[in-house]
């Protein structure tokens, strides 16, 4: 028996037998053609292209994944759309006078080899699409047998080095109960698929794979992210009654969405959803949500194609608040750059995107960016209940900066004849540690707070989060982040302006408690988290929560905040413990 740690990215038990998932090698030679075969590859090649976007069609619609998955995958089909991939293949074939497959190849190793010279781990994500990609194109030229999971017809766990985001997607619930890899973080596309599928999961387990065979016994502890190899009877009895206990929880959850977020003591905490398109507001509102506390609208530009118009973003806003009937929208400014899409595919690559021209930043830098979006905002306020955010905010002037572009933007709309909110609140994100430092000052001139832990976390702790060797050290609960955000809060109730928190921390069952008792009244999470969260809070009092919040203040370590907090979830919530 073995017991081997990685990274939870997907809650659940699973026992099973593994099933190893070999990687998959590809060779493809350097097939010479005749001139006269030029016209015949390149028709095959579009041929393979539009069958490639077809099985990728056919993916998205066998799944029904959501929204979150669909943005995954569309970037797939813009480069399977992009005409720069059939022109430049197309050119290589006639050029060199070779195969399509090799060409295509040859393509997309060319593409991959430019992601990966780049130290940045958001690029060597993109890699990983771009292999996803490749394999499908390839698999059309050649006619290559179906993935290996697709065939299978026993419930296994797959282990693997690493999934593409295409075969997690396609993995069959009915014959897959959970899945482990060697590498991989919790905000790969992979975890994200995860999630949403609802099958537990654990990442970055090391090499594991070496210490496994096929038909090994293992079980998937995706709340605690372990993987036990060959465990003893004892050891299966016990999660085997652990198993039992999560699926009443997950029953409990479809009933809980529809009560307030109220604790035992009647304290209601507000709970939003975190949305990345108009149509997403139909799951917030479907879990429970009380509005949206984050709309990321750089998903509303699309790389490889033209940057929305202002008309753009009002129908998109418009569009939320009309499925919200009267409930709030929190529209987040762009907030391009480092790990997240960017408004220019040709700028130079910067040594350190994280710390470079983005966000807020960028679009201060780039008026013809911003002023469109700040005029679609002001506009949609007079369809609803619109609040302004701005992310990145490290200190007063760029908040000033930020506030006199929104004020002429209003200017401009007014002397138009376009009616305009006098009473939309403007807010910052506070994901920088400067700003939760002067978040007194920041406090004075904007109506609420937004903490932003993802960020937080990875500044405060100089951790990547994106980083798969890093990635144990990207810790929420370490006590100087739990310092700031103490802090914060503080602020907010000294100040009387609000404080919401979002980010995978809100969205996380296990902090809930903490949260609660440092003063949170307003949680953003995504839709998925939304029933989980509101069943923690309905079976705490506010009292509870501040002695565990009380508690962890005086701890030394994150280990000791997060064991007395599996300790808390585990009485509250004992199928999680």
């Amino acid at each position: 028996m073995e017991i081997y740690t990685g990274v939870p990215v997907s809650p659940g038990v699973a026992i099973g037998a593994v099933f190893l998932l070999a990687t998959e090698e590809r060779s493809v030679p350097e097939r010479p053609i005749a001139a006269e075969e030029v016209a015949g590859e390149i028709e095959r090649l579009g041929d393979a292209l539009v069958s490639a976007r077809e099985e990728l069609t056919d993916l998205l619609s066998a799944t029904g994944v959501e929204n979150e998955i669909s943005a995954i995958f569309s970037t797939h089909e813009m480069v399977l759309t992009d005409p720069k991939l059939s022109t430049e293949v197309g050119a290589t074939i006639q050029d060199r006078l070779v195969s399509a497959e090799f060409a295509v190849a040859h393509f997309f190793d060319d593409l991959v080899r430019r992601f990966q010279s780049v130290e940045d781990p958001y690029f060597a994500q993109r890699a990983s699409d771009m292999r996803d990609i490749e394999r499908r194109v390839l698999r059309a030229l050649m006619g290559d047998r179906r993935e290996e999971i697709a065939k299978l017809s026993d419930p296994v766990v797959i282990a693997a080095h690493d999934l593409l985001p295409s075969q997690t997607a396609s993995l069959d619930s009915r014959c897959t109960l959970a899945f482990i890899s060697e590498v991989g973080g919790p905000t790969s596309h992979t975890a994200i698929i995860a999630r949403s599928l609802g099958m537990p999961a654990v990442v970055g387990l090391g090499e594991i794979m070496a210490h496994l065979a096929d038909g090994s016994l293992v079980i998937v502890d995706g709340n605690r992210g372990q993987v036990i190899v060959d465990p003893d009877p004892a050891q299966v009895q016990r999660y085997q009654r652990i198993m039992q206990g999560f699926e009443r929880y997950r029953l409990e959850l479809a009933r809980v969405r529809d009560y307030p977020a109220e604790t035992r003591d009647g304290h209601v905490i507000r709970l939003m959803g975190n949305i990345e398109v108009a149509a997403d507001v139909a799951s917030v509102m479907d879990a429970g949500g009380d509005g949206v506390g984050l709309f990321r609208t750089e998903f509303l530009y699309e790389e490889g194609r033209p940057p929305p118009t202002e008309q753009d973003h009002v129908d998109a806003y418009v569009s939320a608040l009309r499925q919200l009937a009267g409930h709030p929208l929190t529209v987040r400014t762009f907030d391009f750059g480092a790990d997240k899409i960017t408004p220019d595919a040709d700028a130079p690559a910067e040594p350190n995107p994280f710390l470079g021209s983005r966000s807020l930043r960028l679009c201060l830098e780039r008026p013809g960016l911003f002023m469109p979006q700040l005029r679609a905002i002001l506009r949609a306020s007079g369809y609803g209940a619109v609040r302004c955010l701005f992310p990145m905010v490290s200190g007063l002037r760029d908040l000033r900066r930020a506030k006199e572009m929104l004020e002429k933007a209003r200017v401009s709309l007014r002397t138009e004849g376009h009616y305009v909110s006098e009473e939309m609140p403007v807010g910052v994100m506070v994901e920088i540690p400067s700003a939760a430092i002067v978040a007194d000052l920041l406090a004075v001139e904007v109506d609420f707070l937004s903490i932003g832990t993802n960020d937080l976390v990875q500044y405060s702790l100089a951790v990547d989060r994106v980083n798969e060797r890093v990635a144990h050290l990207y810790q929420p609960a370490h006590p100087a982040m739990l310092r700031l955000v103490r802090q914060v809060v503080q602020v907010g109730l000294d100040s009387g302006v609000s404080v919401s928190l979002c980010g995978e921390m809100a969205g996380d069952v296990l902090y809930t408690i903490l949260l609660v008792g440092m003063g949170l009244r307003e949680l953003s999470v995504s839709a998925r988290s939304i029933p989980a969260v509101k069943q923690v809070i309905r079976r705490i009092t506010v009292e509870q929560s501040r002695e565990a919040a009380a508690w962890c203040a005086t701890a030394t370590s994150h280990e000791e905040v997060l064991t007395r907090l599996r300790e808390s979830l585990g009485e509250l919530v004992p199928a999680l413990a």
